[in-house]
C-alpha cells in the first residue's frame, strides 16, 4: 500500500513537472485592425509593446482571414473552413434585417449544414484540445460564436471565460439616456452585469491577468485567448486618451498614407510604395469625397475620428504591455508562445446608430458612436484595396505576429499563411495530441491548416509550398488564388462589380490591374478550382 502511495505521489510530481515545462500560449486577437495600423507594420501610431513581440518573432506580411469577425473566429477556434464550422455566413446576415449590413437577407440559409450561425458541434475546439492535454484554458473578450448555454465558451473548452457573446458593443458601460443595452456578457457561462468602470480593453486584459494568476511555478501551463474588441467601432477611449493624437491627422488621408508606405518600404514589408486606387466618391459609403474636396468642417471631423481610432490602438498596445509585464513578473514570459493578429481588415462601411451624440466635442466619449469611415480605412489598409467585408486584399489580409517560446529571432515572412494554421501550429508547439474521436472525419471536421513551425525554424522555405490553391467566400464576395494569381469578385455595395477579376499577386497585390481578358486560360483554371472548393465545403452562394 505504501509503495502504491509513493508511486502515485511520484507520478503526480513528474506529471506536474512536465506540465510546468510545456509552453504557455497567448493568442491576442484585435478587432478590425487594419494591415498598416501597427508601428511594426508601418504606422505612425505608437505600439511599442506589440512591436516588441514583432522584433523578437516573425511578422507575417501575407497572412489571410475571412473578411469578417465570426467566420474568422470560427476558423481560429476549429482549425477548419468557416463553411464547415457553422459560420458559412455571419448569423446576422441570415436574418430578415440583413439589409442593415448592406446585404440581401438570406434566411433560407440559416440552419443548413455549415450555416448554423454558431460554432457547430462537428467542430473540435482549440481550448478543449489543450484542456484535454493538461492546459488551464481561459479567455476574455468577444466570443461571437453562439448565444446559447450550449454554445458558450464555458461549454467549448474554456475553464475560465468572461465573454461578450455579440459581435459589437459600446466600449463603456454607460449608454445615452433611452438606449438599452441588448448585448449579453457571461462569466463562466453565467450572465453578468458590467462593472460601472468598464472600458472594454482595460477590463478584458485585467480579467485575463486575473485568470492567469500570480503563481511563478504553476502546476499547469495555460492557454489565454485575449479577444479584444478594439479598435472595432464605436470610436471610444478613456478620458486620458482623448487628446493623445490631437492634431496628428490634420494633413489628411493621402499624406498619412504616403508616410506609412515609405515606412513600410524602409521596414522591407513591401517592395514599392505603389498603392491601391481609392474608391470613387459615387461608390464610397456616405459618398465621402477625397481630402482636398472636403470642407474645412469635414476635415476637422475626419481628422478627429482618426485621432480617436489611433488612441484606441494606443490603449490596446498599453494593455498588451500590462499583460507582457505580468508574465515577466511571474517568470512565464520566456516560456510562452505569443500570436498577435487581427480578425480581418479595417472597417470601411458606416454602421451608425440613432440616439448618440456625435458632435465634434463629444467624439470618442461614452455617449458617442462613430466609425473612421472609408477614407481613413483606405489608409489603414495600405497598400491594399478596400476593407473588411470584401474579398479584396484590404478585407482578407491582416497583420500577424508570432513569437516562439524561448526565442528572440526576428524575421519578416512573405510566405502565404492563414488563420486556420494557428490550431495545428499551437498543437505542435505544445506537443498536444488529438483524441481518437477527433481524428474521425465521420464525427468531427478535420484540421485543414498547416503548422508554421518547420517554416519558422528554417526547415522549409514556405508553409504551403509552390503549388497551393486557396479559396474563400463570404456573403457572395469570393476569391480563389495560388501563389501568383488571384481570381476575385466583390459584389458588396457593387464596390468592384459582379464580374470576376484576375490579379497578378506577385506584381500587383494592390489589385489595380485586372488581367482577366489577357489570361482567359488562367481564369478558367481558377474558376474550376473555385467550384471544387464550394462543393467541398458546402458554400451557399449569396450571389446566386
Amino acid at each position: 500500500m505504501k509503495f502504491n502511495k509513493l508511486a502515485l505521489i511520484t507520478s503526480l510530481l513528474v506529471s506536474t513537472q512536465l506540465f510546468a515545462q510545456k509552453p504557455n500560449v497567448v493568442i491576442i486577437l484585435a478587432d478590425d485592425l487594419g494591415y498598416s495600423d501597427l508601428g511594426s507594420f508601418g504606422s505612425e501610431i505608437k505600439t511599442p509593446n506589440i512591436d516588441s513581440l514583432a522584433h523578437q518573432g516573425t511578422r507575417f506580411t501575407n497572412y489571410h482571414t475571412p473578411s469578417t469577425c465570426s467566420p474568422t473566429r470560427s476558423e481560429l477556434m476549429s482549425g477548419t473552413d468557416h463553411h464547415q464550422a457553422g459560420l458559412g455566413a455571419m448569423a446576422e446576415t441570415m436574418r430578415e434585417d440583413a439589409a442593415k449590413f448592406d446585404l440581401t437577407p438570406r434566411p433560407q440559409f440559416l440552419g443548413k449544414p455549415g450555416y448554423e450561425g454558431y460554432l457547430n458541434t462537428r467542430s473540435m475546439t482549440l481550448p478543449q484540445v489543450l484542456k484535454d492535454n493538461g492546459y488551464k484554458t481561459l479567455m476574455a473578450g468577444k466570443w461571437h460564436l453562439g448565444y446559447t448555454p450550449e454554445t458558450n465558451p464555458a461549454k467549448r473548452g474554456f475553464d475560465f471565460s468572461y465573454a461578450l457573446l455579440n459581435g459589437a458593443d459600446s466600449h463603456f458601460k454607460t449608454l445615452p439616456n433611452g438606449i438599452e443595452r441588448k448585448t449579453i456578457y457571461t462569466e463562466n457561462g453565467q450572465k453578468v452585469e458590467l462593472p460601472d468602470n468598464f472600458y472594454s480593453t482595460d477590463f478584458f486584459t485585467q480579467k485575463v491577468i486575473e485568470y492567469i494568476g500570480n503563481d511563478k511555478k504553476p502546476s499547469q501551463p495555460f492557454f489565454a485567448y485575449v479577444a479584444l474588441t478594439a479598435p472595432h467601432w464605436p470610436l471610444q477611449v478613456p478620458t486620458n486618451y482623448l487628446n493623445i493624437y490631437k492634431g496628428h491627422y490634420d494633413q489628411g488621408y493621402d499624406a498619412i498614407k504616403q508616410k506609412r508606405l515609405e515606412k513600410m518600404l524602409k521596414l522591407k514589408l513591401i517592395n514599392s510604395t505603389k498603392t491601391a486606387n481609392v474608391v470613387s466618391k459615387e461608390l464610397a459609403p456616405m459618398n465621402l469625397d477625397t481630402w482636398n474636396n472636403l470642407t474645412a468642417e469635414q476635415k476637422k471631423i475626419e481628422a478627429r475620428k482618426m485621432e480617436i481610432y489611433a488612441a484606441q490602438i494606443k490603449n490596446m498596445d498599453d494593455n498588451v504591455g500590462k499583460l507582457i509585464k505580468h508574465l515577466k513578473n511571474i517568470k512565464q514570459y520566456d516560456n510562452t508562445l505569443f500570436i498577435f493578429m487581427s480578425d480581418n481588415g479595417a472597417e470601411g462601411f458606416y454602421r451608425p446608430l440613432p440616439g448618440y451624440d456625435n458632435s465634434y466635442n463629444n467624439l470618442g466619449k461614452t455617449k458617442s458612436y462613430e466609425l473612421i469611415g472609408p477614407r481613413w480605412t483606405e489608409v489603414s489598409s495600405a497598400p491594399f484595396s478596400l476593407w473588411k467585408g470584401t474579398a479584396a486584399e484590404g478585407g482578407v489580409s491582416a497583420p500577424a505576429i508570432v513569437k516562439l517560446p524561448n526565442s528572440t529571432t526576428a524575421k519578416i515572412s512573405n510566405s502565404f499563411v492563414n488563420v486556420k494554421d494557428v490550431f495545428p501550429t499551437v498543437l505542435e508547439v505544445t506537443q498536444s495530441s488529438l483524441k481518437p474521436d477527433y481524428q474521425d472525419p465521420s464525427k468531427f471536421n478535420q484540421l485543414s491548416g498547416k503548422s508554421w513551425i518547420s517554416y519558422l525554424k528554417g526547415k522549409t522555405n514556405s508553409v504551403y509550398g509552390e503549388n497551393f490553391i486557396y479559396a474563400d467566400e463570404l456573403h457572395g464576395d469570393a476569391y480563389v488564388r495560388n501563389k501568383k494569381w488571384k481570381l476575385t469578385r466583390t459584389i458588396t455595395k457593387n464596390l468592384s462589380g459582379p464580374d470576376w477579376k484576375l490579379y497578378d499577386l506577385e506584381n500587383d497585390r494592390t489589385e489595380t490591374t485586372d488581367l482577366s481578358k489577357k489570361h482567359p486560360e488562367i481564369v478558367k483554371q481558377l474558376q474550376q478550382e473555385y467550384v471544387k472548393y464550394t462543393q467541398r465545403v458546402g458554400v451557399q452562394d449569396f450571389a446566386e
